[in-house]
């Protein structure tokens, strides 16, 4: 089954998640997307993936829906809603990833207050002892 999805403006965030991945696979994380949605799975990007990333452009393309359960899906859509479900199934992913990224960078920012106030109260230890 082939589905026609056109990224124009207003899609900024779809246009750059395509040119991130490598050529001819938006296809396959199409697919993945559909079958994720269908199973309750994450769609994993890849490590060098910006989840806040924004590309301006136009982009028209054909995309082929595989596997049984992905074209019953898509088929079960009405016709002038696919494109719109299938965008806003790629959104719901990506903000997945934005969400794991907003908590892996208050990780890190925990780590690193933690790794400062260890490093504050060693100094004071250190001052204390060079007191005595």
């Amino acid at each position: 089954m082939n589905v026609h999805l056109i990224l124009k403006e207003g899609d900024e965030d779809l246009v750059y998640l395509r040119n991130f991945l490598p050529p001819k696979s938006f296809g396959k994380f199409i697919n993945a997307v559909i079958k994720a949605e269908l199973t309750g799975d994450v769609v994993l990007f890849g490590s060098d993936y910006d989840p806040f990333g924004k590309e301006n452009g136009y982009l028209d393309l054909r995309l082929a829906i595989k596997g049984k359960e992905n074209i019953k899906y898509v088929s079960a859509l009405p016709s002038r809603k696919r494109t719109i479900v299938i965008k806003e199934l790629i959104r719901k992913q990506i903000k997945l990833c934005q969400a794991d990224e907003i908590q892996w960078l208050e990780a890190e920012q925990e780590e690193q207050r933690a790794a400062e106030e260890y490093e504050r109260r060693m100094q004071e230890i250190r001052q204390r002892n060079q007191q005595k």
